[in-house]
């Protein structure tokens, strides 16, 4: 098996769906990620349903409703590296959902920023972190914002 055929792992692909949620949390209103499921869910399990869908993809990045850009970035890498399969690309966008609702939930106030990059390597495991101690998380993010003063 080469190295571009490598399949993803679970756990790789649950922290990318982690990640990416993180992203979207700060710019991209939840109707466009369940409209992403949406499409994709519109069309039988092939290979043609993931070029749908990422047409669609691309299109609501392009009009700013999927932002920033780069939460479109990383749906088109794991595409690719899920080799186009629309049943595990369904599997991603529901972990990808349950996470953004998660992250929104947990930070409450839209002022309140999430740093995704805490997210890109941490993934689940800093997902998890963030919903056993919200507070602590938040505080910390909220006053090295200067949005909190102590």
């Amino acid at each position: 098996m080469s190295e571009s055929s490598k399949k993803m792992s679970f756990k790789e692909m649950m922290d990318r769906a982690v990640y990416v949620a993180a992203l979207a949390s700060n710019d991209t209103e939840k109707n466009q990620i369940e409209n992403l499921l949406e499409v994709i869910n519109e069309r039988p399990e092939n290979s043609e349903a993931v070029i749908y869908f990422l047409i669609f993809l691309m299109r609501q990045a392009e009009r700013k409703l999927i932002s920033p850009k780069k939460v479109a970035d990383e749906i088109i890498c794991v595409c690719k590296e899920l080799n186009n399969d629309a049943k595990k690309l369904k599997e991603f966008l529901g972990m990808f959902k349950w996470s953004y609702e998660i992250i929104k939930e947990l930070k409450r106030e839209d002022s309140v920023k999430v740093d995704a990059e805490k997210f890109k390597s941490g993934g689940f495991d800093h997902l998890k972190e963030m919903f056993l101690n919200p507070e602590k998380y938040f505080e910390r993010t909220r006053a090295n914002s200067g949005r909190i003063k102590k």
